[in-house]
């Protein structure tokens, strides 16, 4: 489960990232089905992944029944298995502001906690739109990742100097064993041109991998994988990746790679393509990134796109740079419309 922290009990930390989302939420109070948010990403890089859930339901009394009301954070991915996170949570009616929750929290990969539970059905209708048995309100949430200096670490006789150096050297001798066939048991084959590879590296980064090897597949049994949807430089810098953990000179390919990313579902290459695209959008080309976040499921970088076409709308518009979206992405149109709305009365 997740856990509240007191502020008292955190060690000196710093600032490494934060996000801010903005729901207008419109729930049926009666409804058994629970409205749920789009997801939102977090992070230096986007890597962790969220939605919202608020949701009504029953408490059955001795006396009287009562309609509760909760509002849940939800972790559905990350990169660590745990994440430290201060929430600042206001719930908001169309006319004042009815709470705020500000705490620090540990959140596990797969889990939720409860940010409101609201009960007093007389004080939420004074406090909220309600008519025709609908509750209307408006939530911002802002998520801050902090990293933490634990002294703990100091007893080890190695510094982090030398935990940098062993850490440089693995990723060196991967690197030589990406590029020696020996003891390579599977071959990739790409238009024609053959990469070694070795299993068992490729099921641990990968999940699409680990189901080929896993199961009996044709590519298990036959230790080679055809893989036409690919070029050559894509899988060389994929492979980097895989073994290294880092990839060079990404920026003529980088499309190409958040493509493999997605396909082979290795979310920290997805982060490094986005971080790399975030440097160059512009007015030119931010409706095609945002096309291309959403296809391959790059969630901040999608979520970034819309923030910058937010804050360039006008420009946008005199351009006709939304046109593009009105027959072949209706659905990105609409988000950005949501996006602009929330905005605007945030």
């Amino acid at each position: 489960m997740s856990s509240k922290k007191g502020k008292s009990s955190h060690p000196k930390r710093d600032l490494i990232g934060s996000a801010t989302f903005r729901w207008a939420i419109l729930e049926t109070i009666y409804d058994s089905n629970p409205a749920i948010s789009e997801k939102f990403s977090s992070g230096s890089y986007g890597e962790n992944v969220w939605h919202l859930k608020f949701s009504s339901r029953t408490i059955f009394g001795a006396q009287s029944n009562q309609n509760q009301f909760v509002l849940e954070l939800f972790l559905d991915n990350s990169r660590l298995p745990e994440v430290e996170v201060e929430l600042e949570i206001s719930l908001t009616s169309y006319t004042k502001e009815f709470s705020i929750v500000k705490n620090h929290y540990s959140v596990k990969k797969g889990k939720s906690i409860t940010l409101l539970s609201l009960t007093n059905r007389d004080k939420i209708e004074k406090a909220y739109k309600i008519s025709n048995n609908k509750f209307a309100a408006k939530l911002h949430c802002r998520i801050s990742h902090y990293s933490t200096n634990n002294t703990h670490l100091n007893t080890f006789l190695c510094d982090s100097n030398d935990i940098q150096v062993c850490e440089h050297k693995m990723l060196k001798d991967l690197g030589v064993i990406m590029k020696n066939n020996k003891l390579s048991d599977v071959d990739l084959i790409v238009k024609r041109q053959r990469f070694h590879a070795h299993k068992i590296i490729l099921a641990s980064r990968s999940p699409v991998f680990m189901a080929m090897f896993e199961n009996d597949m044709q590519e298990k049994l036959s230790n080679m994988i055809d893989i036409p949807d690919i070029n050559p430089v894509t899988m060389t810098k994929l492979l980097s990746y895989i073994y290294t953990d880092q990839v060079e000179n990404i920026e003529d390919s980088v499309e190409d790679l958040i493509a493999a990313a997605e396909k082979y579902q290795l979310e920290g290459l997805k982060c490094i393509c986005s971080k790399v695209i975030l440097k160059k959008l512009d007015e030119q080309n931010v409706i095609g990134y945002l096309i291309l976040a959403d296809r391959y499921n790059a969630l901040y970088l999608k979520d970034q796109s819309l923030n910058f076409i937010c804050h360039h709308i006008k420009n946008l518009q005199k351009m006709n740079g939304l046109d593009v979206l009105t027959s072949s992405h209706p659905k990105l149109l609409r988000e950005i419309l949501v996006k602009i709305s929330n905005t605007t009365a945030g």
